[in-house]
Order: C-alpha cells, then sequence, then structure tokens
C-alpha cells in the first residue's frame, strides 16, 4: 500500500502500446474534472486486510444480462472486492464467475469458435485472421456503488502465442476464478488499462475516467 494522501495512475493498454509507458503522480495534484468517484472501503478485519484497497463491486454484465456480486466482507476477513495494480487480470469468486463465464459464451460463441482452454484462461477462441487486431468482444460492464464502468475490447481480451508475423493463435477471457464462494473478488491491472485512476485517500474515495494512456 502506498503511504500518500492521493495518487494517480493510468496504463496504457499493452496489445496496442506494448513498450509505451504511462502515467503515475503522487501527492498534492489538482484532480481531473472528468473523473467519477466511488466510496473507498477499508476492510479492519485483519490487519493484512487493511492493506488492501477495497471497492464496492455489486455486479458484472455482458451484453446487459447482469450478474449480481457479493463484496460484502466475511467474519474472518474474506471476501470483498478489492482494485489492485499489482494483479494483473480480474478474477471473480463463484457463483459469480461460472455465471460470467456462462453468459460471456453464449455471445462469443454465435461469432467465435472456441480454443482449449489454456494456463489460467478458461474460455478461448481460436483466431484464424492474419490482420493484427483483436476481434470483437461482448460488451462487459463493471457495476460499482455509485459508478457503470464499460471495458473496451482491450480490457476484455488477451491474446496469446501471437509470432512476429503478426498471427495470433488465440485470445482468450481476461477473467479468471477467484475461488469458492466467500472469496475475495479482484479489479486487476488489465481490467484497469486506458483508464486514469485516483485514489483519494483523505477523501476515502477512487475516480475514474476514461483515457488515452500511452506516453510514446
Amino acid at each position: 500500500q502506498i503511504q500518500a494522501s492521493k495518487f494517480m495512475y493510468c496504463f496504457p493498454d499493452r496489445f496496442n502500446h506494448f513498450n509505451s509507458s504511462g502515467i503515475i503522480q503522487f501527492g498534492n495534484f489538482s484532480s481531473p474534472d472528468t473523473l467519477n468517484y466511488i466510496p473507498l472501503l477499508q476492510n479492519t478485519i485483519t490487519s493484512f486486510k487493511s492493506q488492501f484497497y477495497f471497492l464496492n463491486l455489486t455486479g458484472i454484465s455482458v451484453e446487459g444480462q447482469l450478474i449480481s456480486i457479493n463484496s460484502t466482507f466475511n467474519a474472518d476477513g474474506s471476501g470483498g472486492t478489492i482494485i489492485d495494480s499489482g494483479t494483473t487480470y480480474s478474477s471473480l469468486a463463484e457463483p459469480a464467475f461460472s455465471a460470467f463465464q456462462s453468459a460471456f459464451q453464449e455471445i462469443a460463441d454465435k461469432y467465435l469458435t472456441a480454443h482449449t482452454a489454456t494456463g489460467i484462461f478458461s474460455t478461448c477462441y481460436k483466431i484464424t485472421t492474419n490482420t493484427f487486431s483483436l476481434p470483437t468482444a461482448p460488451q462487459v460492464t463493471l457495476h460499482f456503488e455509485g459508478l457503470d464502468l464499460n471495458l473496451e475490447k482491450e480490457n476484455i481480451w488477451v491474446a496469446l502465442n501471437y509470432d512476429d508475423d503478426s498471427t495470433m493463435a488465440a485470445v482468450c477471457m481476461a477473467f479468471t476464478k477467484a475461488g469458492s464462494a466467500g472469496s475475495t473478488n479482484v479489479v486487476g491491472n488489465f481490467q484497469q488499462q486506458n483508464f486514469l485512476i485516483e485514489y483519494d485517500i483523505g477523501n476515502k474515495q477512487v475516480g475514474f475516467a476514461a483515457a488515452q494512456c500511452a506516453l510514446n
């Protein structure tokens, strides 16, 4: 956890700007007026969990189909939803993950061909085009208390096994399973790409704004 009253960062998407730098700023700065703020929560049940930044993620939707998410803390300090710049891919606890995966597959299966699950990714699709681009993705929205965050395809697809000829073998849904019911959900940095995110610790809030984050 960063010891600062306010800090802000912006990660460029890795697919289009793999070698680009992003933005990070600490201290007393003027906040952009494009930011939309939601409450920043703290889990004080255990000293370990108190190090993390929690948000009230109430649901996730696929093409308007809403899956509810439990972001409450359990008596032992587990549960809730962390936003974490050090975790790559977002993860959802059951039963939300399976419901989200099913809704996602129902849409993507209509226009993509399934590929064997790979590593931590359970939902993958074949890419046969030789153009260096991501396919259309089902519309995914993260629903927080006070804010709906619409993700772009760069936040949704992770490209695997692309070679020097720019031919991708597969794209996979960039969400993983956090564990059983009651586990902690995580909003990872892959889903934070191309969002300006400000942590205002003093006012216990986090601000989001869509942005182009690549500096070069």
